[in-house]
């Protein structure tokens, strides 16, 4: 896809991090400036020689165990044990997706774009090392139902599982983990290879306090590397008193599987709950599985490939019947709405926009139980035996989407014609010149990788 101009493709990507602190910035620091040792209770590190990127974690190293195999024995579960946990994990995965969704709210322009597998990436990968009513917080936050450290290797098969469809030209899906700890603080060894092995999370050294801005260039160096330099500063600023920053990225690129002809994308009237705007709305009429229920029209719009597709919801008019039917979804009803969807021959109307959000999620997730993690009272013994209290500082969330016209004439449509036998239907018609819901999704397992609310389209870079 490298021939494609930037403008012109489809994709969306998010990117989110955690900063755990020791103390308040600004407070005194008494910890020596040693650098763990390799022992049974703390983790052998290596010095971070700048960006590494990872983009399909869990790709086994030669002569070393597959990390799903890992994973089982660390558990003690059989593989067919966490694969049949692992078909629940996309429920529980979407109802975090949407409830955290219902607790960021929207920009001024009515916008939101959020990456919800990317931030219960790195909150799984926070959660390894939380223990007591902090790590209890965290599961009910997450949705996280499964027991124990089966909840950690199902959510891991199943991101191998989505990684994999991913792999293809037509449509491209990574996914990226790292973790840095500061070389005054002493990370657990059993936690560190469970980073590597439950989150394929690569594990480096910074020194937070002495070199901070070389710590910060490092990170955010990370950071643009891991999204194609569509995400270039993360961070303004990092506190001296981090004791361990994780990070996981997640970039998709996709073609649509029958391409909007640009000849037909005009600019019409918006109608943004602040008045009517201007904006480019894309065409075409084809084979689309599609559906009316629940208060909306549903659409899905396949990417090349099958893998992937958009789902579209357009609920009724006005800001109350939008608010009030995303105040509601949840995993089981989007399923229910995919469920439903048949094929028609639609006519779509879809504006072309490129948005952006940065958002910090402290709020949403204290909303959603996980409030012990962001004071003194947090309980991360889990990763470091060291006798001084550890919290959440930040969790720093942010997304860029970018919505095209661009296809590939010569690829196969997974769209399936109308039953034969069957009397034609009326044709439809999907209009969104009005604020709807979007979510990028994985065709097989129904999982929420990316999810939006577009309320006035911009066209941001």
């Amino acid at each position: 896809m490298s021939h494609i101009p930037a403008h012109l493709r489809s994709f969306a990507l998010g990117f989110a991090l955690l900063g755990l602190l020791l103390s308040p910035s600004g407070c005194k620091d008494t910890s020596a400036p040693s650098k763990p040792k390799a022992s049974g209770e703390t983790a052998a590190q290596t010095q971070d020689q700048g960006p590494v990127l990872e983009s399909r974690p869990g790709t086994p190293k030669k002569g070393r165990r597959t990390p799903r195999k890992d994973g089982a024995r660390a558990m003690g579960q059989t593989f067919k044990q966490l694969k049949e946990a692992g078909r629940a994990m996309s429920g529980h995965l979407n109802d975090f997706s949407l409830a955290l969704g219902r607790r960021v709210p929207p920009d001024a322009k009515g916008n939101r774009l959020l990456s919800p597998w990317s931030a219960s990436g790195v909150l799984h990968a926070l959660m390894l090392g939380a223990r007591g009513e902090t790590e209890k917080e965290m599961r009910e936050a997450l949705g996280a139902k499964l027991p124990g450290q089966a909840q950690h290797g199902s959510l891991r098969l199943l991101n191998l599982r989505i990684l994999r469809a991913g792999g293809s030209p037509m449509a491209t899906l990574r996914m990226a983990s790292r973790a840095w700890a500061s070389d005054r603080f002493p990370l657990r060894a059993d936690y560190a290879k469970l980073l590597g092995d439950l989150q394929g999370a690569e594990l480096g050294l910074l020194d937070f306090k002495g070199k901070n801005a070389e710590a910060l260039k490092s990170i955010n160096g990370w950071v643009s590397e891991a999204t194609s330099g569509k995400i270039p500063q993360l961070l303004k600023t990092l506190s001296t008193e981090t004791r361990l920053a994780l990070a996981s990225a997640a970039y998709f690129k996709g073609q649509w599987a029958s391409r909007f002809p640009s000849a037909g994308t005009k600019v019409e009237p918006f109608k943004s709950f602040g008045g009517e705007v201007k904006a480019p709305l894309m065409r075409q009429k084809g084979s689309f599985r599609y559906a009316e229920a629940e208060g909306v029209q549903a659409l899905s719009l396949p990417y090349q490939g099958g893998q992937f597709s958009m789902l579209l919801l357009l609920p009724a008019p006005g800001k109350e019947a939008l608010e009030s039917f995303e105040g509601r979804l949840d995993a089981a009803q989007l399923a229910r709405l995919r469920s439903t969807l048949q094929p028609a021959e639609v006519s779509v109307f879809l504006p072309r926009f490129a948005h952006r959000t940065r958002v910090e999620l402290k709020d949403a997730l204290g909303a959603l139980g996980m409030k012990r993690a962001f004071g003194r009272e947090a309980d991360f013994s889990g990763l470091s035996n060291a006798k001084e209290p550890l919290w959440i500082d930040q969790v720093t969330h942010e997304v860029f989407a970018s919505v095209d016209e661009q296809g590939t004439e010569a690829a196969a449509t997974t769209a399936v014609g109308v039953v034969g036998g069957a009397a034609p239907a009326a044709p439809k018609e999907l209009r969104a010149d009005r604020p709807f819901l979007f979510f990028i999704l994985h065709e097989r397992t129904g999982t929420v990788l990316f999810s939006g609310r577009v309320g006035a389209p911009l066209e941001e870079r």
